[in-house]
């Protein structure tokens, strides 16, 4: 046989092989396609791909993803500068506030803006979410970005693996509980990431292969835990749950692992920020549900007190509440993200708690 038949051969079985796998992985083990059009932002992290647009597809939804030019996930276009008269919602987080797995009119910003103009209170709210963004991420986003939309109201996102993401992108640290910044870029394998996006065929294979999808899935969880290794300090691996443990000293005050406390440290910053540019500063829990697994809030893993320091909303009494008469508010076989009436509640419960709190009133009282 020739040499250019064996590599006919060849390539003909590695691709009939592909064909094999895929369908054996689409009978047997369905997997969720969630292409993540990710690109750099400018000022040294990820953000969306500017104008694009794309379907992601689990086996519970599907739901059609629309990026604006500012690489927001809205089929508005904002300015920076704000009409006169209006609030305007600024908020940073990961996929939960972009709105995987839901249509755009059913996501958190969309519904909690819809919320408050029914309710006569002519807010405007910016999605500035990136999947994959931790605490740190946001707070990079809201000085460069976030700022420049001229905030009344900023809101971030809070999720348990917010811990580890903040250790992963070694965008900050503490030196003697002082925050600093500690390096200017985190861009995880964004290179290879845009070099690939300019291929139709890479596209075509991210928005409609799950055996890709499920390989991408294996390999980013793994390339997350070398990171975190690389990156983090014997302090950071500390399991969240450490109110019994004592030092060496045999002292009774408590030791707050280094996540937690970098963790306090970039909310409170963020806050103090917040401040500086004159817009309120608030904190969404996202609880924490995983298939058949318990409930709970993802403020169980940072200080009890954290409250008295920070304005926080969490929908966890709602959502038990609705989850024990049998109301789904997650997506459990697709990527466990929030699904319509998960959206819809954590929208209600921040649109109550800024009415209840007589924020908006004031707002619109103060001369502008």
């Amino acid at each position: 046989m020739s040499t250019f038949k064996k590599t006919i051969l060849i390539i003909s079985l590695i691709f009939y092989s592909l064909i094999f796998a895929e369908y054996f992985v689409r009978i047997f083990s369905p997997e969720k396609i969630m292409p993540r059009y990710v690109t750099s932002a400018p000022y040294g992290i990820r953000g969306n791909i500017p104008n694009s647009t794309y379907w992601h597809t689990t086996p519970d939804t599907r739901a059609h993803m629309r990026i604006n030019s500012a690489g927001i996930r809205s089929d508005k276009e904002y300015s920076y500068t704000k009409k006169p008269r209006q609030c305007r919602i600024v908020i940073f987080g990961d996929s939960f506030f972009m709105g995987y797995e839901v249509s755009l009119e059913d996501s958190f910003a969309y519904l909690l803006e819809n919320e408050l103009n029914i309710r006569g209170y002519p807010c405007e709210v910016i999605n500035l979410a990136v999947s994959g963004f931790g605490t740190a991420e946001m707070l990079v986003a809201l000085q460069e970005e976030g700022k420049k939309y001229q905030p009344d109201l900023v809101i971030f996102q809070w999720h348990e693996s917010d811990l580890d993401e903040n250790i992963r992108s070694n965008l900050y640290s503490l030196n003697k509980d002082t925050l600093v910044r500690k390096n200017n870029k985190y861009l995880p394998g964004i290179k290879t990431r845009d070099w690939l996006m300019q291929f139709s065929v890479y596209r075509f294979i991210i928005e409609n292969s799950q055996l890709y999808s499920a390989l991408r899935e294996s390999a980013a969880t793994k390339i997350k835990r070398f990171l975190a290794k690389n990156t983090s300090n014997s302090q950071s691996r500390t399991p969240p749950h450490s109110d019994n443990i004592v030092d060496a000293t045999h002292s009774t005050k408590p030791l707050v692992p280094y996540n937690i406390k970098l963790a306090v440290k970039l909310l409170l910053s963020a806050k103090n920020y917040s401040s500086s540019i004159n817009a309120k500063f608030m904190v969404v829990d996202v609880p924490v549900k995983w298939k058949n697994q318990e409930m709970y809030s993802s403020l169980s893993k940072l200080p009890k007190d954290i409250g008295s320091d920070l304005s926080i909303v969490t929908p966890i009494n709602k959502f038990k509440q609705l989850e024990s008469n049998n109301n789904l508010l997650y997506y459990e076989n697709g990527a466990g993200h929030w699904n319509v009436l998960g959206n819809k509640i954590v929208a209600d419960q921040v649109t109550s708690t800024l009415i209840n709190s007589d924020w908006l009133n004031s707002f619109y009282a103060m001369p502008q």
